[in-house]
C-alpha cells in the first residue's frame, strides 16, 4: 500500500495437490498514480505561479519607484519655478531699494541684510532642488556640480585648482539621502577652505577604491589647530554626515602647513 509511483508487474506461480507447478503462471500489472500535488502539471503550474508572483513584485516595485521619481521631480519643479523665482523677485527689489537716492540711512543695513538673507536661501534653494531631482542620482551629474562648485569659488579666490575625479565612478548610483550627505560635506569642507585657508593650491581626488569612494581635499593654507575648531567651522554637521554614510571623515591640519579632509564610505 506504500509503493512509490509508477508502473509494477505483479507474477504468480501456483502448484496443485501433487506438487505441479505452473511454470508460465500468471500476471498483473499495476499502475500506481502520483498524488495531485506530485504531478508534472502541478509542478509546472507551481513554478509558473511563483515567476508570475515575483515579475508582479518586480513590476509593482518598478511602478514605485517611477511613481517616486516623479513626485522628486515635480517637487524640484516647483520648488525651482514658485520659491526660486520669488527669492529672485526679493533680492532684486531689496537691490533696487538700496540704489535710491531718497531712501533713510537707518534703513540700508535692514536692507544688505534682505539681500544678503536672500542670495543664501537661493543657494540653499538651489541645492535642494538638485538633490530631490532623481536625474542627479548618477553620479556622473554628481561630479559636474562638484566641478561647478569648486571652480566658482576658488576662481574667485585667485587659487589655483586641481581635480582629479575618477571616470569609473561615472557608473555609479547614489540615494537622494545618501547623495545630500556626500555633497555637504564636500561643500562645507571647499567654503571652509575659501573662507579661512588664505592657500594658493587647492587639490582635490575623487576616486573608487575597491567598494569604497575616497573623496580627499587638500590646500596649502595656513592650517588651524584643530583642537580649538573642532566644534566649529561646520566640523560637527560633516562628522554627523559622514557618520549617516557608515563612512569615515578624517580631518589633517597644522598651522602653517594647510589641511587635508579625507572621506571614505561603501558603496
Amino acid at each position: 500500500t506504500n509503493l512509490d509511483p509508477g508502473t509494477y508487474t505483479f507474477t504468480v506461480l501456483g502448484t496443485n495437490n501433487d506438487g505441479v507447478w505452473n511454470e508460465k503462471g500468471k500476471s498483473l500489472q499495476l499502475i500506481i498514480l502520483p498524488p495531485w500535488y506530485m504531478t508534472w502539471w502541478f509542478r509546472t503550474l507551481l513554478v509558473l505561479a511563483v515567476a508570475g508572483i515575483l515579475y508582479a513584485v518586480y513590476r509593482y516595485r518598478l511602478q514605485q519607484a517611477l511613481k517616486l521619481q516623479a513626485v522628486r521631480n515635480r517637487i524640484a519643479s516647483d520648488l525651482h519655478d514658485e520659491i526660486g523665482s520669488n527669492l529672485s523677485s526679493i533680492s532684486i527689489f531689496s537691490e533696487v531699494a538700496m540704489e535710491k537716492d531718497d531712501m533713510p540711512a537707518s534703513i540700508q543695513p535692514l536692507l544688505k541684510k534682505i539681500s544678503d538673507y536672500t542670495h543664501i536661501s537661493k543657494e540653499a534653494m538651489s541645492d535642494i532642488v538638485w538633490m530631490i531631482n532623481a536625474r542627479n542620482d548618477r553620479f556622473e551629474n554628481i561630479i559636474v556640480r562638484m566641478r561647478q562648485l569648486a571652480a566658482e569659488l576658488f576662481e574667485a579666490k585667485h587659487c589655483n585648482l586641481k581635480l582629479d575625479f575618477d571616470e569609473r565612478l561615472n557608473a555609479v548610483k547614489m540615494g537622494m539621502e545618501e547623495r545630500k550627505n556626500f555633497y555637504l560635506i564636500y561643500k562645507e569642507a571647499l567654503n571652509n577652505i575659501a573662507k579661512y585657508a588664505e592657500c594658493k593650491n587647492v587639490g582635490i581626488e575623487l576616486r573608487l577604491d575597491h567598494a569604497e569612494i575616497v573623496l580627499k581635499i587638500e590646500d596649502d593654507g595656513k592650517g588651524f589647530n584643530i583642537q580649538h575648531v573642532q566644534q566649529g567651522n561646520g566640523f560637527g554637521n560633516m562628522q554627523r554626515r559622514a557618520e549617516a554614510l557608515k563612512g569615515n571623515l578624517l580631518v589633517t591640519s597644522n598651522v602653517g602647513e594647510g589641511t587635508s579632509v579625507e572621506l571614505r564610505f561603501a558603496v
